[in-house]
This record gives C-alpha cells, sequence and structure tokens, in this order.
C-alpha cells in the first residue's frame, strides 16, 4: 500500500479500515511511507494498532521508503512504530521490500530461495508435461548465455526477437522513471521463469529493462527463428512448450487484472 501525505485521524482511520479489508486473504502487507510528510499522533497510534493487530493474525507487515535519519525515518522513530516492527521489516524501497515479500512467500510453501543454486529442468513450469529427452531436445534448440550483475539481457526499446528461461541466478525487469536515471524495480524473475515473450509473440519491442540481480546468472534464450525450426521439427514438443506459455501468461494477466481491480478500489 502507497501512503501519500500526513498520516491523522481522518486517514489513519481509512487506513486501518483498508488493511482490515486486505487482511482477510493477505499474509503479507507493504506499507511505502516514501510519500509521507508528517504523522500525527493518532496517526502514530493507528500504526501502532495495524501492526499489532497484523502480528496477532500472523500477518508479516513490512515497512518501505525510510533511509537513515531521514525525515521518515524520524517521523517512524517518533510514531514508536519501530517497537512493533521486526528489525528485517525495513526497507529503504518498495523494490526491497517486495524482493523481501516474494522470499518469504518462497520459503512460505517450502520452495528455495538460493537463486544461485538454479532450478531442476523437469520443475519448470514452461517445461511442464515434457519428459527428459524432449527437455534435452528443446534445450538444443536455444542459446545458453551467461551474465554477471548489473548486465542487461535487453533494453527498452530493442526488438523482441528471443524469450528466455532463467536456470540460474535472478534477473529484475526494471524500468526507467521521468529522469531516465532512476529506474522502478517492476518485478523479479527467479530461476524457472520464463520472461520476453510477449514482445517476441506480437512482433514488437520490449517495453522495459530487463537486468541481472545477482552476482551471476544463466539463461536460456530461444530466438524466434529457432522456435520455428523447433515447431517444424518437433511438433509435439513445440506444441507443450506453447500451451505452457500460454497458461503462465493467462496467470500473469489474471493477476494483472487483481492488481488493477485493487487499484479502483474494487470496482469491476
Amino acid at each position: 500500500m502507497e501512503l501519500d501525505g500526513p498520516l491523522f485521524f481522518g486517514s489513519g482511520e481509512s487506513l486501518l479500515d483498508e488493511v482490515e479489508r486486505l487482511s482477510v486473504s493477505a499474509r503479507h502487507l507493504i506499507l511505502d511511507f516514501r510519500h509521507v510528510d508528517n504523522i500525527e499522533a493518532s496517526g502514530a497510534a493507528a500504526l501502532q494498532r495495524i501492526a499489532r493487530s497484523l502480528a496477532e493474525s500472523g500477518i508479516r507487515l513490512y515497512i518501505a521508503g525510510i533511509r537513515g535519519d531521514s525525515v521518515r525515518a524520524r517521523l517512524i522513530q517518533t510514531a514508536g512504530l519501530r517497537d512493533h516492527v521486526p528489525h528485517d521489516g525495513w526497507f529503504p524501497d518498495i523494490d526491497h521490500a517486495l524482493e523481501a515479500a516474494e522470499d518469504s512467500l518462497l520459503r512460505d510453501r517450502g520452495m528455495p530461495v538460493d537463486d544461485e543454486a538454479g532450478c531442476a529442468w523437469h520443475d519448470m513450469d514452461a517445461l511442464r508435461g515434457l519428459d527428459v529427452q524432449q527437455i534435452e531436445n528443446l534445450r538444443g534448440y536455444g542459446q545458453h548465455l551467461r551474465l554477471g550483475r548489473g548486465a542487461f539481457v535487453f533494453r527498452k526499446g530493442d526488438l523482441g526477437n528471443a524469450l528466455y528461461l532463467v536456470t540460474m541466478g535472478r534477473v529484475e525487469i526494471r524500468l526507467n522513471l521521468h529522469d531516465e536515471i532512476t529506474s522502478h524495480r517492476l518485478v523479479g524473475l527467479r530461476p524457472g521463469t520464463v520472461f520476453g515473450e510477449l514482445a517476441l509473440l506480437r512482433g514488437g519491442i520490449r517495453s522495459a529493462d530487463a537486468v541481472v540481480a545477482t552476482e551471476k546468472a544463466e539463461l536460456l534464450v530461444m530466438t524466434g527463428p529457432n522456435l520455428d525450426r523447433l515447431q517444424q521439427d518437433r511438433p509435439d514438443i513445440a506444441r507443450l512448450f506453447f500451451r505452457n506459455i500460454a497458461s503462465l501468461m493467462a496467470g500473469r494477466i489474471a493477476s494483472s487484472s487483481e492488481d488493477l481491480r485493487y487499484a479502483l478500489g474494487g470496482r469491476h
């Protein structure tokens, strides 16, 4: 949740109501304070009540937008919120808070969070239904790419001529803000994740940057011509692979629709 402006009695009560609504289905909640310029006593009390209520419900609270000894950090200190949120629940920006929440969700599901350990090929959603030999055949139509931290897989404006499967490390999709210097992390992509397929399938250009976020990353690159060859040579493999890609894309669209519904205040 992105907070905006001062926190006082009215806004604090509204925030309490919204958090209560979200806590019905959420297991993790991020409060982004980057646009908060003042916290009055009633707002501080509301924040403390929120932190206690979430803790009692087993919901993890993350605080984002708090840097060092900034004005917001001093406001938070005065509000007494640090006494109610563990030290590992504080982050300088929303990007790092989202990453921590993602890690926690994976742990909750018993999934590994060591991105550099990679992911077994047969565990990847994009390869569901393919046997060991079929996976090996599909890999033969791809190119294996190794990159270090900060390397660009592609940049905004590049031609979408390939899709990528993360096999080790983490890649972030980032979008430059208005100053073209500051970038905003949209999502972190872990081993087993496919990305870049939309621009490839629609013949468009990249709408954001893809950057390696770990010390190293390994990717399987499937270019358009190689996918065409796969479809000609092994239609059985291509059919399953594209069906999985379509299923993953449908899941992302559904998730985006839920995000939009929330952003519009629950309107359908």
